[in-house]
């Protein structure tokens, strides 16, 4: 065997978590786990899952001191609390799965540990309540996405579709969808467009009427780049579909939940899409939340590293541009664009500038139609109404070439 072929020893608890994520030359995730965890919680953490007698018989330690550190580390988001039908409880890691698990879980129990849970909270009202030790587990997080997360792992998940958060790199995994702006819907309705329920969030307001569950948006919570409403990471309500709402509600013991009336979401939602120009993610099955370009460990890493539209399964909507009635004043709609799909082209004909936008590249975001001042110059049409090419769940980019069974019709 080559001596570069030889694996070398794990150093201790940290180092085999940072290997479980897949990056153990990384000295700041390293750093992450010192400042978040002692070595002996480090330890539970490499043992689990497990019940805290079965952890504790693990690392021959007193049950009440692993009790202990468990609650301690639960209320950190560090483990994940499983119920059992007993009343009694298992525990287990999210640091396993993925870069992105180890984060979120994180940064929604900072959120919910010392954000307002009333009013309209911006990112400004956590950063100005953090301690010190959650401040600097912050700043390593965002250390580490940029510094190395954003320049290898994380574009090649989305751009691939590996994303593993969300299928892993077995056959063909997908990547975040997009919800229309709610704005672009209400303008596209006056001429003709067909309403899908499924992906109109004034309809997921009228079904969590009872209420809508929201955490905080960990990128904000981490990046610190915009001041912007926090509450906005995946939604939830009653009745939701594939989802116990009740039984996920009844579970949050740490407080990471905010409840809003689906009239108060909604307010939220267009707020962020018409005065922040988000872009909201999600699909029919998950409202995951309010995006945007200054903290998103979505967005940016796409703009930075790719072309942003690869990265992304688009909507069942397409901007379309009709170009009788375009005024060619493209500074309202295209700064819109965070996928670079919208484009100012000369017609050669007429010399005048219009507003263009390939079907095939647009993922549906309807921000350009949000921003448009002009009535009826961009609309949203379902992708087949304005011919788009339609690509199945988890195609549309670079997917590899070796999955049985498998031929991409991807036009390039």
């Amino acid at each position: 065997m080559s001596i570069w072929m030889i694996p070398l020893p794990v150093r201790d608890a940290y180092d085999a978590l940072t290997r479980k994520l897949a990056y153990p030359s990384s000295e700041t995730l390293r750093k992450i786990l010192e400042v978040a965890m002692s070595p002996e919680e480090a330890q539970l953490l490499v043992e689990m899952p497990g019940t805290v007698e079965a952890l504790a018989a693990k690392v021959n330690r007193d049950p009440k001191v692993v009790a202990d550190q468990i609650e301690r580390m639960f209320f950190a988001g560090l483990i994940i609390e499983m119920p059992e039908a007993n009343g009694s409880a298992s525990y287990a890691s999210p640091f396993p799965y993925c870069i992105e698990t180890a984060s979120d879980h994180m940064m929604w129990a900072i959120g919910g540990n010392f954000v307002p849970k009333s009013g309209k909270i911006t990112a400004q009202d956590l950063w100005d309540r953090l301690d010190e030790k959650n401040q600097q587990l912050c700043d390593l997080w965002n250390k580490f996405f940029y510094e190395e997360w954003y320049r290898w792992q994380r574009p090649n998940e989305l751009g691939h579709r590996r994303m593993a958060m969300l299928g892993g790199s077995e056959g063909l995994a997908r990547s975040f969808s997009i919800m229309p702006a709610i704005r672009s819907l209400e303008k596209s309705e006056a001429f003709g467009t067909e309403i899908l329920p499924e992906w109109d969030l004034r309809e997921i307001a009228r079904r969590g009427e009872k209420g809508i569950y929201t955490r905080v948006c960990t990128c904000r919570t981490r990046a610190k780049g915009c001041d912007f409403p926090l509450w906005t990471c995946g939604a939830i309500f009653d009745g939701m579909p594939g989802r116990d709402v009740n039984a996920e509600i009844k579970a949050d013991r740490r407080g990471q939940l905010h409840k809003y009336s689906g009239e108060e979401w909604l307010e939220v939602m267009i707020l962020g899409e018409e005065d922040h120009m988000m872009v909201h993610m999600g699909d029919s099955w998950v409202v995951a939340c309010n995006c945007c370009r200054d903290c998103c460990n979505w967005l940016n890493p796409l703009s930075m590293y790719t072309e942003p539209w690869e990265g992304v399964h688009p909507g069942p909507y397409r901007a379309v541009v009709n170009s009788d009635v375009c005024e060619g004043c493209t500074k309202d709609c295209m700064p819109r664009c965070a996928f670079n799909v919208l484009k100012a082209v000369k017609d050669p004909s007429t010399g005048k500038v219009k507003a263009h936008i390939d079907p095939d590249k647009c993922v549906g975001c309807g921000q350009c139609v949000v921003g448009c001042k002009v009535e009826g110059a961009i609309i949203m049409e379902l992708a087949e109404a304005a011919g788009a090419h339609v690509p199945v769940m988890g195609g549309r980019a670079k997917l590899p070439g070796n999955i049985p069974g498998f031929k991409p019709d991807i036009p390039r």
